[in-house]
């Protein structure tokens, strides 16, 4: 390699559907080296020269998948990798009176020949380098993470304080020297030196939180993963407290059940419960903001006679939650409101429109606010030393 100009720009992105795409744009470089061989005209004739390969306005793409292997490690696989810019050229040299002849002749199929070649020895090189910068990363991304730590993480991240004075550098030299030696001098009876010193100071406390971005990266790919694997699934039966007694499909006057809204419900399954399942059909997207979430929750209410397989009916619907939390002492306390809760298209409840429903929408609405409400007035416990 006698000269090569680095690349102007090297890019890794997605490229759809399912790719990732490598670019690395415009360098350049020579190549010299040596030439031996023989040359038949009529007899053979030795030769001996030099070989000149010159590459300007290189540009490489390579696109790869993400695979896994069989300990299900993941890992950057090369699928396609090839020159798309620039022009490479071939030529001899030192070769006495054959050099233009060759050169002549040859120089096409020289220079396409030698283009292979650099593709191939450039994607090589390309490859090893994603395996060891990428695919070596990867391979050391944990296969699971524990609910339990996220909470734990979290819980202890919105609890735990840093204390600090100003900086040396903001300060004389002497305030400096005596800010140290009080640091040490205290560290000797008391670990928490630091928050004594920013007492003394006058320093405010700092909290610290994870990161915003964090948080939300974290609690959408949650999400996005319990709903691909079918975990956002709820049932609810005549024995969910607070709501059991309401699937009823007949009650007496003092009591309030599903009929008292569908009365179509009570007439075909009198004297009957029924049992809810409730799945999302896209995954949920949550926003955090300071100690407001807002949830978007997409799915299906499926509807059966309890103790049965009987499906009676399926509701569709759409809905928009705000959320603000708080924790107190390792229990989550807050409120919850549904600014939004429709029905969607699909509605297959005893021939009725999503119309014809408003009132079982509006009561839903309400009565998952209140119950909700109600349990988190009293606070949800988030101890994690009973969780795995």
């Amino acid at each position: 390699m006698a000269s090569f100009r680095q690349p102007s720009v090297v890019t890794f992105g997605p490229a759809p559907p399912n790719l990732f795409a490598i670019k690395v744009s415009d360098f350049d470089f020579y190549i010299t080296g040596q030439l031996t061989g023989n040359i038949q005209i009529i007899i053979q004739i030795p030769i001996a020269g030099s070989v000149h390969i010159s590459g300007n306005g290189v540009s490489v793409t390579a696109y790869a998948d993400l695979q896994k292997t069989l300990d299900d490690s993941p890992y950057l696989r090369f699928v396609q990798c090839h020159i798309d810019d620039g022009t490479i050229d071939a030529r001899v040299g030192d070769m006495g009176l054959l050099t233009d002849t060759v050169n002549n002749k040859y120089k096409h199929l020289m220079s396409t020949q030698s283009k292979l070649q650099m593709e191939t020895a450039i994607c090589d090189h390309m490859n090893l380098l994603t395996q060891r910068h990428f695919s070596a990363r990867l391979s050391k991304i944990p296969k699971s993470i524990s609910v339990k730590d996220i909470i734990s993480m979290m819980l202890a991240g919105r609890s735990t304080k840093a204390q600090f004075g100003l900086p040396p550098e903001q300060v004389g030299p002497k305030r400096a020297r005596a800010r140290v030696w009080k640091r040490h001098k205290r560290a000797a009876r008391n670990d928490d030196y630091y928050d004594d010193v920013a007492a003394i100071e006058g320093t405010p406390a700092t909290t610290i939180t994870p990161p915003r971005k964090f948080m939300h990266y974290t609690a959408n790919s949650l999400l996005y993963q319990a709903h691909k694997t079918n975990s956002l699934l709820f049932h609810i039966d005549s024995h969910t407290p607070g709501i059991g007694k309401l699937l009823k499909t007949t009650c007496s006057v003092d009591e309030v059940c599903l009929s008292d809204q569908i009365e179509e419900i009570g007439k075909t399954y009198p004297g009957r419960s029924l049992e809810l399942i409730i799945r999302t059909t896209q995954a949920p997207v949550v926003n955090i903001s300071q100690d407001t979430a807002t949830l978007q929750f997409s799915g299906r209410c499926l509807f059966f006679i309890e103790g049965t397989r009987q499906k009676i009916g399926v509701i569709p619907f759409t809905a928009k939650i705000h959320m603000q939390m708080r924790t107190v002492g390792g229990v989550l306390k807050g409120s919850m409101t549904i600014p939004y809760f429709a029905l969607t298209d699909g509605v297959d409840f005893f021939g009725l429109t999503a119309r014809q429903l408003e009132g079982l929408r509006r009561s839903t609405q309400i009565g998952l606010e209140t119950f909700i409400n109600a349990n988190l007035a009293d606070g949800i416990p988030l101890q994690t030393q009973h969780m795995k």
